[in-house]
């Protein structure tokens, strides 16, 4: 059974912003998102220049010509708000076509809803344990490596 302490007690399990519910995500439906992130660099670079190769876009990006290199920019304008939309209602479940639809919404609201979704899925807990792991691995491996031993 997993142990409880007062900090777990006293973090909302969902949190209300803007009228929409924010509530603590399924490990399962976390590791999608983090897929959808993963995808996201290769299909960026598909919607910022079509048609090419990572090649082809390696030598147009260092062309001196900045015509091409400001197309580039506007079209990946273009393409990055919309897919931090897609995540953001991926990782809160609100419908898409809802929050975009949602006049209260608008950039500040959508901040809004992406730091409740951080807080109420204790994601700076996880970052911090994370790390706390990490260290002790690491200084494991450093102790192994310097004794020689692995007791």
């Amino acid at each position: 059974m997993p142990k409880i302490n007062s900090f777990d007690l006293s973090m909302p399990q969902s949190r209300t912003v803007r009228g929409y519910e924010i509530k603590r995500m399924p490990l399962g439906a976390f590791l999608q998102a983090v897929k959808m992130v993963e995808d996201f660099p290769p299909q960026m670079l598909e919607k910022v220049f079509p048609q090419m190769s990572l090649p082809e876009i390696l030598l147009t990006m260092k062309s001196g010509d900045a015509g091409i290199r400001r197309q580039a920019f506007l079209r990946a304008l273009m393409t990055v708000p919309g897919h931090a939309v897609t995540l953001i209602t991926q990782l809160t479940m609100i419908p898409e076509d809802e929050l975009k639809g949602d006049a209260n919404i608008g950039l500040d609201g959508l901040a809004e809803i992406a730091d409740a979704w951080y807080e109420v899925n204790r994601i700076e807990s996880f970052f911090a344990c994370a790390l706390g792991l990490y260290q002790k691995l690491r200084a494991q491996t450093a102790s192994t490596t310097t004794t020689g031993s692995s007791t």
